[in-house]
């Protein structure tokens, strides 16, 4: 639902006597009504007058509050608060992005698959989601856990047929569940508790906030250990949504013999998953690490004897020189646009294929400035390339990963550096199963080697000389190309 859709329903609502403030308590009431009403075999059948819902819904003033219109206007309101994303009215409820609607959107075909039980935790994460899956799964027996006291009592009005639950009162459920998906930013002590609440044949996915599973507290260290050592994660992939990284876990219900590790990432609606690397398990206990990119970088022979050496440190990372730009919106306003095709291998960007454009829709780019390294990537490759140009108002794709030095360092230097033999070997984690996918949370963890200016001042140098060069051969190749055409074609 769009910001404009939002405020021609406010305006319903209004003409309704529900001002904004309490259009969210008009929609609990109805969800709660709708419920207990029409639940009852007579009410279903037969339907109730404006007169009798109207009483019922005076029977909710002490929770809800009172509503100052009649019965035919309360019955209209009632019709409109059912029509609605409850979410979209929710005082403090932020709508996440396409990343968390695809994530859900998977997430609700693999409940529909499942039994009838479905545990539904750390819900806190996903607010906004909730009521578009209670709406798909009707027919399954939803249980939620909620750590915010306030919510629990609202979303207990919003899905009355549901038990909405702490984490606190886990221990008093009964059910088993076939399906438990799990949130957790806090400690993955958590997803051992809801382990236990498995059937045997059931499924659990826990998606965990990545700086949790590196964090190094104590407690947090503790609670690795305890869950490594149940041997029930069976799946460790990395995935990004809406720019924040997430540990995609795969819990069983048994104890495992081994640990995959891949990348994960939304391809439409649908979680794909590209499988890395395989590990036994008492080789991730006796490990007792979280660290993703250990692993990636371990499976590699020629990096475990690099990092060895000592002559490139885990502490001083691309992230200590360089910074990410991020997106903003544009619109009406004239641009210069870089697109993809502008990009050569070792030829930097092409100055003729870079455009006037006039931005008339808000749209979401990220802004370019001379000396900045730009990367994108295929199926099957990195591309990177150097700002040359310069001037404002120029920008390329948000889907663009745009780095800017923060020193001495150079986007020449950043770029000889991961296209040479060592970077090369840091690249290469970012293939998983055929496939690339470069998140930038990893990309700004690689280690960058110490250098002095004047080292960075040469290779920088020679970096600019090579692709001026190149470049200007590759122009001299097209204009050959043209004029060969023209003399082939009689012209």
């Amino acid at each position: 639902m769009t910001t404009k859709d939002i405020n021609q329903l406010k305006k319903k609502f209004a003409a309704l006597m529900v001002p904004e403030a309490r259009i969210f308590d008009e929609i609990m009431r109805a969800y709660y009504l709708d419920y207990h009403l029409f639940s009852h075999h007579e009410v279903a059948e037969c339907g109730l007058t404006m007169e009798e819902l109207y009483a019922q819904m005076n029977l909710t003033a002490d929770e809800l509050g009172t509503y100052a219109g009649n019965a035919e206007q309360y019955a209209q309101v009632f019709t409109l608060a059912m029509q609605v994303n409850p979410m979209d009215f929710a005082p403090g409820v932020v709508k996440d992005g396409m990343d968390w609607q695809n994530f859900v959107a998977d997430l609700i075909e693999k409940l529909k698959s499942a039994g009838k039980n479905i545990l539904l935790s750390g819900a806190d994460g996903y607010l906004y989601r909730l009521p578009w899956i209670f709406y798909e799964l009707q027919d399954k027996e939803i249980t939620v856990i909620l750590d915010d006291e306030v919510w629990r009592k609202k979303l207990s009005f919003l899905f009355p047929k549901s038990s909405i639950i702490s984490f606190d009162e886990l221990d008093n459920v009964s059910v088993s569940f076939d399906f438990i998906f799990h949130c957790e930013k806090k400690n993955l002590e958590r997803t051992s508790l809801l382990h236990r609440h498995m059937k045997d044949t059931g499924v659990m996915k826990a998606l965990v906030a990545y700086d949790r599973l590196v964090d190094s507290a104590v407690e947090q260290k503790s609670a690795r250990q305890l869950v490594a050592k149940e041997r029930v994660v069976t799946e460790y992939y990395d995935i990004v949504l809406c720019d924040d990284e997430w540990g995609l876990l795969d819990i069983s219900h048994g104890p495992a013999n081994s640990i995959d590790f891949g990348e994960a990432r939304i391809e439409g609606e649908k979680v794909k998953k590209y499988k890395a690397l395989s590990i036994p398990m008492e080789d991730f206990i006796s490990c007792d690490d979280w660290n993703y990119d250990l692993y990636r970088y371990n499976a590699s022979a020629a990096l475990q004897t690099l990092l060895g050496t000592g002559m490139l440190s885990l502490e001083h990372t691309i992230a200590s020189e360089y910074r990410a730009v991020s997106e903003v919106v544009v619109a009406e306003e004239k641009i210069k646009f870089i697109p993809s095709e502008a990009w050569e291998e070792d030829l930097g960007l092409r100055s003729d294929l870079i455009h006037d454009e006039m931005v008339k829709e808000s749209i979401s780019l990220k802004g370019v400035q001379k000396g900045d390294i730009l990367l994108s990537c295929d199926e099957h490759k990195v591309h990177m390339a150097v700002v040359y140009d310069e001037g404002d108002h120029l920008f390329v794709s948000s889907s663009v990963i745009v780095l800017r030095p923060q020193s001495y360092y150079t986007g020449e230097y950043l770029k000889s550096y991961l296209e040479g033999p060592v970077g090369h070997l840091f690249m290469d984690i970012f293939n998983a199963g055929g496939y690339t996918i470069l998140p930038l949370h990893r990309l700004l963890r690689i280690p960058l080697p110490k250098t002095d200016e004047e080292k960075v001042k040469e290779v920088t140098e020679k970096g600019k000389a090579a692709v001026e060069l190149l470049a200007k051969a590759g122009e001299n190749w097209r204009m050959v190309k043209r004029e060969s055409i023209g003399l082939m074609m009689g012209k």
